[in-house]
């Protein structure tokens, strides 16, 4: 079976969608692809963009497509862009013409529920891809190059060279438009593309298959971390990685799992620095991201940095309310006690962060750090994050145990409520009524 025959068969699996969009610039790798599409006998509907970049050029690559889809029958859209204006700034015309394009491919794949787009990405396209980014990232996990398929898109041709693409255009008789601004060499990309993928042929013929190799094993630790990351449940807002698993992981895969996580690889290089030398209960910290030192592994987590500063008097109570209840239940019996707090002393009362260093009473004793208490508790890093304090003119009168701030939280906005109740881990309830 030819290397043709077996992108026919692959692309069966399109067959599971309800809509089937094909980027297509008017060139030899997206009209080759339209071909094998069509020949397949897939209703394609052709998506073209007029970035208005190279004058009457432009227009007749749209008047080309147009053409074509109305002789042949097929579905088409155009969208033409005022890219010269958007550009400026630190991005260039390419980088705001991919935006462009990719703006409107989301959006019509969001409209179209159960679509696909189709690009015409090829294999010396990759290999551009790879060796832009080993220049201005370095980095492994950059260097997996394109990939195949990713939400909304799917790219056929990934494997085949242009040299085969251009064979396959002109066995089949096909017509498609060159662009000449691809053998300018102003661009990056184009020289890439034009000097150095050639010159590394020359120096050592092998040299390209060398690269695929390089992009093809890091897509696969890609695709090991990606499977990994699959068995993490719900909102992967919190999560534990046993020590020796984490080890095992190559440090791409770790890095992968951080950037599927946090959208950033930041932590990275604290986290090899925690699996190397860092002691139990070492946290490091990025944004409303941290990654947490245990005996036997790692708590990777996220905490809302939100401030509370509440006061019941903001609640909206009514007028006629004559007190707010808070129920005060003991941390190890089912016994409670209600706290009233009379209407013309809410003003005095409400709820906020514990602050750095801030002693607090606690189960009837005297006051203690609240530090102390949290370690006593046993509380996890994001359980910390959580503590809440009841306030009496702003100063610290009970500590409001993390576990039950899912409960304030829920009671808080009743603005029209008769009576405010919150439900307080603790035995300490003495201090308050003085």
């Amino acid at each position: 079976m030819n290397r043709w025959s077996e992108i026919a068969n692959e692309l069966d699996s399109l067959r599971n969608y309800d809509t089937l969009f094909l980027a297509c610039s008017g060139g030899v790798d997206s009209m080759v692809l339209l071909h094998l599409l069509s020949q397949s006998g897939f209703p394609v509907t052709v998506l073209h963009c007029n970035f208005n970049l190279r004058g009457k050029d432009s227009d007749d690559d749209e008047k080309f497509i147009t053409d074509h889809c109305r002789t042949s029958g097929i579905s088409f859209a155009c969208k033409s862009f005022d890219t010269k204006r958007l550009a400026g700034g630190e991005k260039s015309i390419q980088a705001i013409a991919r935006e462009l394009r990719y703006e409107w491919f989301d959006q019509l794949i969001l409209e179209n529920p159960n679509s696909i787009v189709c690009t015409a990405h090829h294999l010396d396209d990759n290999r551009e891809e790879v060796l832009l980014k080993l220049m201005s990232s370095g980095k492994l996990s950059d260097l997996g190059g394109i990939m195949k398929q990713r939400p909304g898109y799917y790219r056929p041709l990934l494997s085949v060279s242009k040299q085969d693409i251009i064979r396959y255009a002109t066995e089949n008789t096909l017509s498609w438009r060159e662009d000449a601004s691809n053998k300018e060499n102003k661009y990056t990309r184009n020289k890439v593309r034009n000097l150095l993928l050639p010159l590394m042929q020359e120096i050592d013929p092998r040299s390209l298959s060398s690269l695929d190799r390089l992009s093809q094993d890091v897509q696969r630790m890609l695709s090991e971390s990606d499977r990994q990351w699959n068995h993490f449940p719900g909102e992967r807002s919190e999560f534990f990685f046993a020590d020796k698993d984490i080890r095992s992981l190559l440090f791409l895969q770790r890095e992968r799992l951080l950037v599927q996580w946090m959208q950033s690889t930041v932590l990275a290089t604290a986290l090899e620095q925690l699996i190397s030398s860092g002691a139990a209960g070492a946290i490091v910290e990025h944004g409303d991201f941290y990654i947490q030192r245990q005996k036997n592994g790692f708590w990777f987590g996220k905490h809302s940095l939100d401030t509370v500063q509440l006061k019941f008097s903001d609640l909206g109570i009514p007028d006629n309310t004559p007190a707010i209840s808070v129920t005060l239940t003991e941390m190890v019996s089912t016994s409670s006690e209600e706290l009233f707090i009379p209407q013309d002393l809410l003003k005095e009362f409400g709820v906020r962060n514990p602050l750095s260093g801030e002693t607090i009473p606690f189960r009837g004793k005297n006051e203690r750090p609240l530090k102390k208490i949290l370690n006593d508790l046993k509380l996890s890093f994001t359980a910390r994050k959580k503590a809440l304090v009841l306030t009496r003119n702003n100063q610290p009168v009970l500590f409001l145990h993390p576990d039950e701030i899912s409960t304030w939280n829920q009671k808080k906005s009743m603005e029209s409520a008769s009576k405010i109740v919150v439900t307080i881990f603790s035995s300490f309830f003495a201090e308050v009524k003085k």
